[in-house]
């Protein structure tokens, strides 16, 4: 029997997402402003929990793809079309999807950060309950970072 298991370290930290929708492969969510970004020791490569806003819900460990920070008028087009809930998969439905969560109106120029991730292992039946990394007390702002050249890792 050819047992192939991958190996990989757990960050102890997690993203929270309001609705869990997710694509198969890569996915993308846009977070609004870059302190939340710069305040973590996350890097491309890194493996984080996935999980429900508030941290009760597990949802799948993911491998960070990419981390960019630019203005939202920057945002690549590959980017937007990536983005883990289909109504926000083109500007208009991004920019409203935004400003739904953050309560606020949004200018071009306001700076976001994007993230690339793609689901490794799958929360609902694949890692089993006492092998889960902890989720609920983690700080409820949102948990990323590592400047790469904004250009790098998309396919246009």
């Amino acid at each position: 029997m050819n047992d192939q298991r991958v190996m990989f370290t757990i960050k102890e930290r997690s993203i929270g997402f309001a609705r869990k929708e997710f694509k198969n492969g890569q996915n993308f969510t846009v977070r609004l402003g870059t302190e939340w970004a710069k305040a973590r020791d996350i890097k491309v490569g890194d493996h984080i929990t996935m999980a429900s806003q508030d941290r009760e819900e597990f949802y799948f460990i993911g491998k960070i793809t990419h981390v960019m920070i630019c203005d939202l008028i920057n945002i690549p087009k590959s980017v937007i079309q990536a983005n883990h809930q289909a109504d926000m998969r083109d500007g208009i439905g991004l920019v409203l999807g935004l400003q739904d969560y953050y309560k606020q109106t949004l200018i071009a120029s306001d700076r976001v950060t994007c993230v690339g991730f793609t689901p490794v292992v799958d929360g609902s039946n694949k890692l089993p309950a006492a092998a889960r990394p902890p989720v609920k007390d983690v700080p409820s702002e949102h948990a990323i970072t590592a400047p790469i050249d904004p250009g790098a890792g998309y396919v246009n």
